[in-house]
């Protein structure tokens, strides 16, 4: 499952497109073509508001689209690069935060 990005669009692979679809309740993803960082930090947004935190079931649904936009938003302030270590750079940073 993956999620990078690459020329300022995010790109997403069919098994992860579909597990966000899952962990938003079906909210639709923008068309590949209009996934800016932006744009998809907004519908991370929207996601996350549309889960019940006080419901304990939720929180793997939640845990998962927080941690893609804490990704994004990571790469979005310049704190990560495009490379393969992107994850662990990403992980290093959060400790920091």
């Amino acid at each position: 499952m993956r999620l990078f990005i690459t020329a300022g669009l995010v790109c997403i692979d069919q098994e992860r497109e579909r597990a966000l679809l899952t962990f938003a309740g079906g909210l639709p993803l923008p068309d590949a073509e209009q996934r800016t960082i932006a744009a998809m930090l907004e519908w991370f947004d929207t996601a996350i508001a549309g889960i019940d935190v006080n419901d304990e079931a939720q929180a793997p649904r939640y845990a998962g689209l927080v941690l893609d936009k804490t990704y994004l938003k990571l790469f979005s302030q310049g704190l990560l690069s495009e490379t393969s270590s992107d994850r662990r750079e990403a992980l290093h940073h959060f400790d920091r935060i």
